[in-house]
């Protein structure tokens, strides 16, 4: 996800084509990867108007004190929020099929823990709610959405 911060001094427009020009730059340097492509990897522009404002509602700020600090702050302005401009699907299969058989151990592990009479705590967060807009969480295993940052550059060796 691509995310530029919003300034009073600002010019929208002018953040949105920089960012359009970042995410032609992003995009076709992953397709253009054969290692990225040999790997199986995958990537997506999302274009859904609901996905991309669900995901701007994971960026909402709801302390704009919290904006601003930080080592990997750019912009010297002070800026109240968060805007998404732009946002990728990038997957590979052979991932996701390990995530789910992780995911799936966990669960027995939690089944187990219930039946022997063990309470496993329930942890809520800000997210949550939003997170369940976008992709189906399992409750039984407390599965979150985290977000964390990474330049374009890292985002294969994720």
């Amino acid at each position: 996800v691509q995310v530029v911060p919003i300034t009073e001094t600002s010019d929208e427009l002018k953040s949105e084509k920089t960012s359009k020009t970042e995410s032609t730059r992003v995009s076709d340097s992953l397709h253009r990867n054969a290692s990225f492509q040999k790997k199986g990897w995958g990537v997506q522009l999302v274009s859904d108007p609901k996905e991309i404002k669900a995901l701007g509602d994971l960026f909402h700020v709801s302390d704009p004190e919290n904006l601003g600090r930080g080592r990997d702050v750019r912009a010297r302005d002070k800026y109240s929020n968060l805007a998404v401009v732009h946002a990728w699907r990038i997957h590979k299969p052979e991932t996701q099929q390990v995530y789910n058989i992780k995911r799936s151990s966990v669960k027995t592990d939690v089944e187990l823990l219930t039946e022997s009479g063990v309470r496993v705590p329930v942890v809520a967060t800000k997210l949550d709610a939003v997170a369940q807009r976008l992709v189906n969480l399992s409750h039984v295993v407390n599965e979150k959405i985290l977000l964390h940052g990474t330049k374009p550059e890292h985002a294969l060796s994720i």
